[in-house]
């Protein structure tokens, strides 16, 4: 199996099936090992009761790496997967060691798709990754790159908008794009707004504008700049109602579900 050191100037090395594919054996989504850096060795289990030693994902901690990742090194880090052309779908910081060890190795982990990187570029993209943390000062991390899919779990769709004499027009309009949807924050179920306008980026991704203060908590002090760069970071959930809006629109419902049921039975 694999031991848990790594230097400051460790390489990447060449990967074998059986190591891809066990590399990662106890985490649930067990991923291939498509590279990595390091000293370690690892060696298949042999023997009359030979096994594969869990792994499990742990946080990164306090260790320094953290507070460089935001500030500039994700973007760093993207670059080099940009220039080479590679179609990744994660980078995180994070700790995989065995279950039950007490210290285990910082990395960077890239996912990428399947079956995208030949085995030369996959050392050299890792390689390249690993100088940049050494020139960063950052030492003993390791760089580790795996085959990921990634799926982006959304809200239903909104509706398409009706003609004012369909009967059930005034119940979807709520649930429809026109300016001035309600909107929330669920941490904070006080505060209400509408949606102003909808932009689009060059990327062709649709924004809805609306207030700030309905979004984050109003904060004097720390009233800074939020922006999602990827898609492991935190994010801020929006909601199409706030919970008030919410509950008068089921009330609605319901009376317009009572209104026809006395309609039909006469």
């Amino acid at each position: 199996m694999a031991s848990p050191k790594s230097t400051t100037t460790s390489l990447p090395h060449p990967i074998s099936d059986l190591e891809a594919k066990h590399y990662y054996y106890g985490l649930y989504s067990t991923p291939v090992l498509v590279a990595c850096t390091g000293d370690d060795i690892w060696e298949q289990p042999t023997g009359p009761e030979a096994y594969f030693r869990p792994k499990e994902l742990r946080t990164i901690g306090n260790h320094p790496l953290k507070g460089v990742w935001e500030d500039k090194l994700d973007f760093q880090i993207h670059d080099i997967l940009k220039c080479k052309r590679v179609e990744w779908t994660s980078t995180d910081v994070t700790q995989i060691g065995f279950i039950g060890e007490c210290v285990t190795p910082a990395l960077i982990w890239i996912g990428v798709k399947a079956n995208t990187l030949s085995c030369e570029d996959s050392l050299t993209i890792a390689k390249e990754c690993k100088q940049l943390l050494v020139a960063n000062k950052i030492l003993n991390v390791k760089v580790e790159i795996r085959e990921s899919i990634m799926t982006r779990y959304i809200s239903p769709k909104l509706q398409k908008s009706v003609h004012s004499f369909y009967p059930s027009a005034q119940l979807l309009d709520p649930l429809t794009s026109p300016l001035g949807p309600f909107n929330g924050n669920p941490s904070t179920p006080g505060a209400e707004s509408t949606g102003g306008f909808y932009i689009t980026d060059d990327n062709s991704q649709l924004y809805l504008v609306t207030a700030r203060d309905v979004v984050f908590k109003p904060d004097l002090v720390n009233n800074n700049r939020y922006k999602c760069r990827f898609f492991s970071q935190l994010h801020v959930n929006v909601t199409l109602f706030s919970t008030a809006t919410f509950t008068n629109y089921v009330a609605q419902i319901k009376r317009a579900i009572e209104g026809e049921r006395i309609t039909v039975e006469f």
